[in-house]
C-alpha cells in the first residue's frame, strides 16, 4: 500500500541516525516510518534522485553541483548535500546534453535563477 504524501512539495528525503525524515518546500519536515530505501522505490515516478545513502532529492528543487574536494549537490533553498560517487555520474550534471541535470539546468537558466 502506497503513502499519501504530498510528494510535489517534497524537497528531500534524509536519513540521521535510524530516523528517516521529509523535508518540504515551506521547512517543515516529518518523521515518517519508511525507509530511504522504501522512499526511493516510491518516489521514482516524480524522478527522485539517490545522491548519497542518506540523500534522496526531488530534482525540482535541485540548484547545481557544487565543486569541492568531496562532491556536493546544492538545493535551491542552498543547502549542500553530500554526493556518493558511487551512486551517481556527477559528470553527468555537466556533460550529458539528454540528461535530466541538464534539462533541469535549462529550466533554471530559463528561469534566470
Amino acid at each position: 500500500m502506497k503513502n499519501e504524501f504530498d510528494v510535489k512539495n517534497i524537497v528531500r528525503v534524509e536519513v540521521k541516525g535510524n530516523d528517516t525524515y521529509l523535508l518540504y518546500e515551506d521547512g517543515s519536515s516529518e518523521t515518517v516510518g519508511n525507509s530511504i530505501d522504501d522512499l526511493e522505490k516510491e518516489f521514482l515516478e516524480w524522478n527522485f534522485v539517490r545522491i548519497h545513502p542518506k540523500h534522496l532529492i526531488n530534482p525540482v528543487f535541485f540548484y547545481k553541483v557544487s565543486k569541492f574536494v568531496t562532491p556536493a549537490i546544492e538545493m535551491m533553498d542552498g543547502t549542500l548535500l553530500p554526493a556518493d560517487k558511487n551512486l551517481i555520474d556527477i559528470s553527468e550534471f555537466y556533460f550529458k546534453e539528454d540528461s535530466l541535470w541538464n534539462k533541469i539546468l535549462q529550466i533554471l537558466k530559463i528561469k534566470k535563477i
